[in-house]
């Protein structure tokens, strides 16, 4: 009896220890599984990551050329605008060029703009895939970045209302029809009436600079414009600085070496 129990508990610890052995091997495989599943998900995370970096490298590459062309932009509609002024405050009223002044009254009347090329952030953001980038603080640059210029766009308005909202209406009905009909056409090219070297024959000069003289809302536009043109150069450019800043930390993050 006493033989009989002990290979009783001899068979029943084997068992045991089987047993036990067998689920160890169960859960370290699927420990492993869960870890090989664990590692290639990383793996496509950082694809998915590297090529929003790719993505958002062209886009602010392409965002820098927009911003030179807006700030090279503003600087122009300012300029024009004090070149008006410079030949109402003359008083002589010669004019050189009455087609390039034409140009510089119409051009006046237009604000520069950007909008930044946003396709990957914005789907970074409606994707929830901004929490893919694994570093907090070029997480950050990135969402100051677009939001700061969202922000900014608050000013646009105000340019159009200082400028293409007010001051083309003005010249508009502070004008002859024929000489404003011109002026409007000037920035034109082709157009079928009015050949380009025909300014000279149908604008009045005088009668265009003898209108804006007598007129102070008119001259303070022109002011308005100068001042907000000015102003758009200096936005841009900060948002240039900003977008150059966010692509070396890009290009530094996308760098397989580093």
């Amino acid at each position: 009896m006493t033989v009989y129990s002990n290979r009783m508990f001899t068979l029943r610890d084997t068992n045991r220890t089987r047993l036990a052995l067998e689920l160890l091997v169960v859960v370290i495989g699927i420990l492993m599984a869960l870890g090989l599943d664990r590692l290639n998900q990383d793996r496509v995370d950082r694809q998915i990551e590297q090529a929003y970096f790719a993505q958002l490298i062209d886009d602010l590459e392409s965002d820098v050329v927009l911003l030179d062309s807006a700030i090279g932009q503003a600087n122009k509609h300012a300029d024009a605008a004090l070149r008006v002024l410079a030949v109402i405050e003359d008083g002589s009223g010669i004019v050189a060029d009455k087609q390039a002044f034409a140009w510089d009254v119409n051009y006046s009347g237009y604000i520069a703009f950007f909008y930044p090329t946003d396709f990957s952030y914005r789907d970074l953001t409606s994707t929830g895939n901004m929490d893919l980038i694994r570093d907090t603080d070029l997480k950050r640059s990135i969402v100051g970045y677009y939001e700061n210029i969202e922000y900014s766009e608050q000013w646009y308005e105000a340019w159009i209302d200082q400028a293409w909202k007010r001051l083309n209406p003005t010249l508009q009905n502070l004008l002859h029809p024929d000489d404003w009909r011109v002026i409007e056409a000037s920035l034109s090219r082709g157009n079928s009436w009015m050949p380009d070297d025909s300014v000279d024959d149908l604008l009045d000069i005088e009668r265009v600079i003898d209108s804006i003289r007598n007129s102070v809302p008119a001259q303070n536009m022109f002011v308005s414009v100068v001042v907000a043109s000015r102003e758009a150069q200096n936005l841009f450019g900060k948002h240039k600085m900003q977008a150059e800043a966010l692509l070396a930390e890009l290009n530094t993050a996308n760098d397989p070496k580093v």
